[in-house]
């Protein structure tokens, strides 16, 4: 009985550690987006910044 706790608790544990590896992700790639997208607004690359933009918020 022990031992079906400890691997249904490990499941667990191990489901939020992706949800929030996931979620660091993201984070991640939107805090990039938005730097490019501060860069490029003072190019000529705004257009390839928003399609970036999509790109990493729709994954």
């Amino acid at each position: 009985m022990h031992c079906l706790r400890y691997k249904i608790l490990m499941r667990v544990c191990f489901k939020f550690h992706c949800i929030a590896r996931e979620t660091v992700a993201r984070e991640i790639l939107a805090a990039a987006c938005f730097k490019f997208t501060l860069r490029a607004a003072f190019g000529s690359f705004v257009s390839i910044s928003r399609s970036a933009c999509f790109v990493a918020t729709v994954a």
